[in-house]
């Protein structure tokens, strides 16, 4: 039969070039069968992955088709409006640029309400947003030391009832609340979301960084800076909760993060060991679910950095040891 078809289509294509001579004819002919059979085979092949991919099986109801038609039609929407204006097309533009319409965009609105299976990789300093991060620079106690030439060049942050001390005459502690104060929050705020972020909207995103290796050590500074505000105990447990919620909101129903587990301290000079941490983990989870049961739960990745020695490498396996007993004892 497919023969058959192939010669009939040939036939056609004759005739329709009969002009073009003989060899002219065949020549289109062979073209035309050939281009014409990748096609189909391609169909059937895109067919077949259809039909033996995960939950092929399972049918959609009604409502569920209708669904998937709204969705669609968002994504065509916006890929044809990319099409006749290619420098605003979302996906073609950097990231920073791009962030806010895609936010405001029909497609991602309908997606953000959808429920997600979960977030698989994550990082115990990068859980919450932006927003949130400077919200916790709000937080009574909190001191910074700040360059004594330049009061917004913010060096760290810490939480303490006093002022703490200093080994240098090159910088100063002061409490977060009194400089907000003095140069009013819309300005302080500003300038923490910067220091909290890549983004920098004043600056052109495809010139901001010179090469990779700018873009990491920016990268790594923000958590250098940020690590002591969330080394506060109270904070700590608070981040991660917020973390949660903020992963419900946007349809999230499970957690897989990383992170190592160094020491936390509170405003009385405790510090907190690994199984202390790992119990406030799981009292924020605790607490979490039963406001928001459908939320499935969460795991905690022990990732310390690998470039160590044995001997450091050991001591992380007695910590996963530790941790790993302590949990399954009282859980």
């Amino acid at each position: 039969m497919h023969n058959q078809n192939v010669t009939k289509r040939c036939r056609r294509i004759t005739n329709e070039f009969d002009d073009n001579g003989i060899a002219g004819s065949q020549k289109v002919c062979n073209s035309q069968t050939k281009l014409r059979d990748f096609f189909r085979d391609r169909e059937d092949l895109l067919k077949y992955e259809a039909e033996t991919s995960f939950a092929a099986d399972i049918k959609l109801t009604d409502n569920e088709q209708l669904a998937n038609k709204i969705i669609m039609k968002a994504k065509e929407d916006e890929f044809q409006a990319g099409l006749f204006q290619p420098h605003q097309f979302n996906p073609a533009r950097h990231i920073f640029e791009a962030l806010n319409d895609i936010k405001q965009s029909k497609l991602f609105q309908i997606i953000q309400k959808m429920p997600k299976g979960g977030i698989l990789h994550a990082h115990t300093k990068a859980l919450c947003s932006t927003s949130y991060v400077v919200s916790l620079t709000y937080w009574p106690n909190l001191w910074q030391r700040t360059s004594t030439n330049n009061s917004n060049d913010i060096l760290e942050f810490v939480f303490s009832r006093n002022q703490p001390t200093n080994d240098d005459n090159d910088s100063t502690w002061r409490l977060v609340g009194d400089a907000r104060t003095e140069i009013g929050a819309e300005k302080y705020d500003e300038i923490i979301r910067n220091m909290f972020t890549l983004f920098d909207k004043n600056v052109n995103p495809l010139i901001q960084f010179k090469d990779v290796n700018d873009v990491w050590s920016h990268f790594e500074g923000i958590f250098n800076k940020l690590w002591p505000i969330l080394e506060y105990a109270p904070v700590f447990k608070a981040h991660y909760k917020h973390a949660l919620t903020e992963m419900q909101a946007d349809g999230v129903q499970y957690l897989e993060f990383r992170g190592h587990v160094s020491k936390l301290y509170d405003l009385d000079g405790n510090k907190y060991n690994e199984e202390e941490i790992m119990e406030m983990y799981v009292e924020a989870l605790d607490e979490f679910k039963r406001d928001n049961p459908s939320f499935i739960g969460s795991k905690f990745i022990y990732s310390p950095l690998k470039k160590n020695s044995n001997k450091t490498i050991a001591k992380y396996i007695d910590i996963v040891s530790r941790v790993a007993m302590y949990v399954l004892a009282h859980y």
